[in-house]
């Protein structure tokens, strides 16, 4: 095995629902790992570097577009490659695989004279509308859901707290997306994985991405948060750790309590805010204890039904009149639209093998078959899991 550091990573196009691991035993479909030729390193001067940042800034613009355009009805335009030929009217050129960051590459055709180029990093260009604008659940993350659903059995005028929280959220959606601008680096996740790779280490599923809009870390129990979530980000499974990466421009939204919510004093603190996250963090695959996949899609409707005090405040109902029985009463239905697929993953995290519950909670536009794989492949290689 060439000794040269593994610093460039090639990441395949992987079409979504199908299968990526041929289960144990048999040939699994890898990454290949490519060093420098002796020609790259005549013109490297102390080693291999990382690309120049500011080569990245419209790679990162592509991608956040590309993130923020799944609640879009899909109208995206596709601009089309010009290919320079000298007789383009007698011969057809094969179709080429086109992969996101690339640089312009020139490629030979067998009966043509001039090269043909390809810049595949403008190739996709979303339509982006004002909806990102607008504030809805789906802003929120999962610990802020599940606290909206505990405020919906708590409180007796839910629906105008529903109704202010959204109300107040949309303008300080609009706010932060009036005065955000960008600042610090900015990295693609190809770069972020430059160089992070050890000897004899390698990609698994396929090199596909486990697709992420959060990770969050709780006691044993479950129940306490033991440490700050990761927002939007990827997940890269390889045969030594599972490395959790980010590097995402994305707005989101959370809900917390301030003191009792049930008495004049307390309330909620509501929290928006557009954030340009680079996160890294590896997680060796003898920390792994247990891995569990859980999905649940479709769409709820409840109401609460609560006594109905009658007119006469109960003197009637002595006598039996019918009227002034107690009756009960019931409130709108509140309809939800529930997405939810988490991995629960029991974890000794590093340093110091604290217990920890990770929840993964997957992003609901990604084929649940590179999910499956993702658990078939860690209980496989994590020796404590099987």
């Amino acid at each position: 095995m060439d000794s040269a550091p593994y610093d460039n990573v090639e990441f395949p196009v992987r079409k979504p629902g199908t299968g990526t691991w041929p289960g144990p035993g048999q040939q699994q479909s890898q990454v290949k790992l490519m060093s420098q030729t002796s020609k790259d390193r005549s013109n490297t001067i102390g080693g291999p570097k990382l690309a120049p940042l500011l080569e990245t800034m419209e790679v990162a613009e592509s991608e956040d577009q590309r993130n923020q355009s799944k609640n879009v009805t899909s109208t995206s335009r596709v601009s089309s490659f010009s290919v320079t030929s000298s007789n383009t009217s007698q011969s057809q050129q094969p179709t080429t695989p086109l992969l996101l960051n690339a640089t312009y590459t020139a490629q030979k055709s067998p009966n043509t004279q001039q090269p043909t180029k390809f810049k595949s990093d403008s190739m996709i260009r979303p339509v982006i509308d004002d909806q990102e604008e607008f504030f809805d659940r789906k802003d929120f993350n999962a610990g802020s859901r599940a606290m909206l659903d505990k405020a919906y059995n708590q409180h007796k005028h839910f629906y105008r707290l529903n109704s202010k929280v959204v109300e107040e959220g949309a303008l300080l959606k609009q706010d932060v997306l009036d005065v955000y601008k960008k600042q610090g680096e900015v990295f693609s996740y190809e770069q972020l994985l430059q160089g992070m790779l050890v000897d004899g280490e390698k990609l698994l599923l396929g090199a596909s991405w486990l697709y992420v809009t959060g990770v969050e870390f709780l006691d044993a129990d479950g129940t306490n948060v033991v440490k700050e979530p990761v927002g939007k980000g990827r997940i890269c499974l390889t045969n030594q750790r599972v490395l959790i990466l980010s590097a995402e421009i994305f707005t989101d939204a959370a809900l917390s309590e301030i003191g009792d919510s049930t008495k004049p004093t307390g309330g909620y603190k509501l929290d928006v805010r557009k954030t340009n996250s680079i996160y890294y963090q590896n997680i060796p695959l003898t920390c792994f204890h247990s891995a569990d996949l859980s999905v649940a899609v479709g769409t709820s409707a409840s109401s609460k039904i609560s006594i109905k005090p009658p007119a006469c405040k109960g003197l009637c109902s002595c006598f039996g009149v019918t009227p002034c029985i107690t009756s009960w009463k019931s409130t709108p239905p509140m309809t939800t639209v529930f997405n939810k697929r988490v991995i629960r993953i029991g974890v000794s995290m590093p340093p110091w093998a604290t217990r920890m519950i990770v929840l993964v909670h997957l992003d609901p536009e990604m084929s649940l078959t590179i999910a499956r794989d993702f658990i078939s492949q860690l209980q496989y290689h994590a020796p404590l899991m099987h």
